[in-house]
């Protein structure tokens, strides 16, 4: 059995996310930590997408990866932005909000450049498509 390069793709990241989350948590090397953070959350958020574009074109192989990786990544920044801003709004906690702003600050910029990423790679995909047409 042979595996697509989508669900290659999306083990790697995994693998990495996986990786970078075990690092942060266990190792947490000093002075990496916010590096470590960043790097394990856009590499969760790259295998999410990726997952989603596995799971998309197993269903359904003519539907555009641009356009799954897109909905999931909005998806995904939506929900986290709700539950920051839910985070920051209620006080049950000694750092009340604390969590909400780290988000709000790190995770909300990663998403957010993954879909200018995607739209870039869209619009070159797009480019290169057109130019291929015309002789």
């Amino acid at each position: 059995m042979r595996m697509s390069k989508n669900v290659k793709r999306t083990l790697a990241l995994f693998a990495s996310a996986a990786a970078c989350w075990l690092v942060c948590i266990f190792v947490n090397p000093e002075g990496l930590e916010l590096a470590l953070f960043i790097a394990a959350a856009a590499l969760t958020l790259l295998f999410i997408c990726f997952f989603c574009v596995s799971v998309a074109k197993g269903l359904k192989p003519g539907v555009s990866p641009y356009r799954v990786f897109a909905i999931a990544d909005i998806c995904t920044g939506a929900c986290v932005a709700i539950y920051a801003v839910y985070d920051i709004k209620t006080d049950a906690s000694w750092f009340p909000g604390l969590f909400g702003t780290m988000l709000l600050i790190i995770v909300v910029p990663i998403v957010t450049l993954l879909l200018l990423a995607d739209f870039i790679m869209w619009k070159s995909a797009k480019r290169g498509e057109k130019a291929k047409r015309e002789p």
